[in-house]
């Protein structure tokens, strides 16, 4: 008779156990690894949709945004955009909205119609375009 390598009973279950627990740490993990790639994939989902209805609702509150759109989309190698900076504080939009303004005591920027801005310059228009494009990217910024 041949003998062979025989193991005592608790060597047995020490081994049985110590695979039961490396199947259920795999399993476990990537169980959980799953779980946590659907969770962070949902909340970032969930904060570009509250981000992106932010920016819908920025844009979409002054009166003529189909009319902004519309320029921005066709000029936006040509305008002067100030960027990174608070629109209350600066110095080239400020002096901007003073300017436009002046030129239109009676025109509010935040209440102006597509009508209104179609019986502009061209150069208040430009104007208005940039006042409007620098506020709504501070107010997204934000």
């Amino acid at each position: 008779m041949k003998k062979g390598l025989r193991l005592g009973i608790i060597p047995q279950v020490a081994l049985l156990f110590l695979i039961g627990i490396v199947i259920t740490g795999v399993i476990t993990f990537l169980s959980e690894r799953s779980l946590s790639d659907t969770s962070v994939k949902n909340q970032t989902e969930l904060i570009a949709n509250e981000i992106a209805d932010e920016v819908k609702r920025s844009v979409t509150e002054y009166p003529a945004y189909s009319w902004l759109l519309r320029y921005w989309y066709r000029n936006a190698d040509q305008l002067d955009i100030e960027y990174d900076v608070d629109y209350r504080y600066g110095p080239k939009t400020q002096r901007k909205t003073r300017e436009f303004s002046s030129r239109h005591p009676e025109l509010q920027i935040k209440y102006a119609t597509e009508d209104d801005l179609k019986e502009l310059s061209p150069e208040d228009q430009k104007l208005y375009a940039e006042i409007t494009y620098s506020w709504l990217i501070t107010r997204v910024n934000q």
